[in-house]
């Protein structure tokens, strides 16, 4: 049976509402309305197919803020490649700094570290994110990987994210945070490369590895 018009711009809203949601109890409400509504199933499960729609957005830097775990607010930077297409998915890349066990710091000192990965994130249109580290928070802790998980699905809502191409890297501690990654939280990740990691901070974590 097919939808009038009235009906498919409700279920364009309440499709539009199920995206958007974020926290559990948004979601569970989101799903509900749609049962509620009983619409067609072969058109919900197209216009799940087909995604949410992402806005145009310029390329370059933009420095975003998450509350962590321990309800601190830290920074993360985020890179938008030129010649972005919001019509296409973009491979990401995390890089994780060294030195973790530091006090938190400001945005600007990592204005340094941003570029490493900006020419060839042009080349390859990867978005690049470079998140922040502490000693409240390091890569090896349920805060820290938390922060991460959130800064990816901050950016998965924003931007058009291919899923099956999310990378994670760092150096020192940065790449002692990919592999506790690989090790305990590996879902999210298509593939992890450390940089003079150490593979002890595989006992860090809730698994034996």
């Amino acid at each position: 049976v097919g939808c009038t018009q009235s009906e498919a711009i409700d279920l364009d809203a309440l499709m539009a509402d199920f995206f958007e949601a974020a926290e559990d109890a948004e979601i569970a409400a989101s799903i509900q309305q749609l049962l509620d509504a009983q619409p067609d199933v072969a058109t919900v499960a197209e216009m799940l197919r087909k995604g949410r729609r992402y806005p145009t957005a310029k390329s370059g830097w933009v420095v975003e803020e998450l509350l962590g775990l321990d309800d601190r607010t830290r920074p993360f930077h985020v890179y938008i490649p030129t010649g972005y297409d919001a019509e296409v998915q973009h491979p990401v890349l995390f890089d994780l700094h060294g030195g973790v066990s530091t006090a938190p710091f400001p945005a600007e000192e990592m204005f340094n570290r941003r570029t490493l990965w900006q020419e060839e994130a042009d080349q390859r249109g990867w978005i690049l994110i470079v998140p922040h580290g502490d000693r409240f928070a390091t890569w090896f802790t349920a805060i820290g990987s938390a922060n991460l998980h959130a800064q990816l699905d901050f950016v998965k809502r924003r931007y058009n994210v291919d899923e099956n191409r999310v990378f994670i890297s760092g150096f020192s501690d940065g790449a002692s945070g990919a592999l506790w990654q690989g090790y305990h939280e590996p879902t999210p990740w298509a593939g992890f490369l450390a940089f003079h990691g150490h593979p002890v901070v595989g006992g860090f974590g809730p698994y034996q590895t």
